[in-house]
């Protein structure tokens, strides 16, 4: 064998053996810590705390706002639909109204008209004025 590999044979011997010393090797028995009170670290953990739950209150608080906030936008499209047919239905109304006055007038024209064919006919128009001098005197 050459130097080389019997240098990391020995290595890798020792090593082998070291590691199956120290597994064998009884544990060491526990030592308790003492608990130690200190009342300026507790009392910063604390103000930490109650930061991170002041900002996370804020949080949900935002998170009503965002939700009312929506629920406000769904009743204002609902609210602008209703008054898009409201117009729709106005401006329907107002049209079939339009168009009863523009026949109604219609219609007086021609009862207007058929007044003045009386009054044209000689024989209607001696019979009224007859009747109007009858009732005068």
């Amino acid at each position: 064998m050459n130097l080389y590999v019997r240098k990391h044979a020995r290595r890798l011997t020792a090593l082998g053996l070291t590691a199956a010393l120290l597994c064998g090797a009884p544990p060491q028995s526990a030592q308790a810590q003492f608990i130690v009170n200190d009342p300026l670290h507790m009392g910063v953990h604390i103000s930490n705390f109650a930061t991170q739950l002041k900002e996370w209150y804020d949080t949900v608080q935002n998170f009503g706002v965002i939700q009312d906030a929506r629920n406000i936008a769904g009743v204002a499209n609902t609210i602008h639909t209703q008054v898009k047919d409201l117009t729709g239905n106005i401006k329907d109304l107002t049209s079939a109204g339009l168009d009863l006055q523009k026949q109604i007038q219609s219609d007086l024209k021609k009862v207007q008209g058929l007044a003045n064919l009386k009054l044209s006919n000689p024989v209607e128009l001696y019979a009224q004025v007859a009747g109007l001098l009858q009732g005068a005197a």
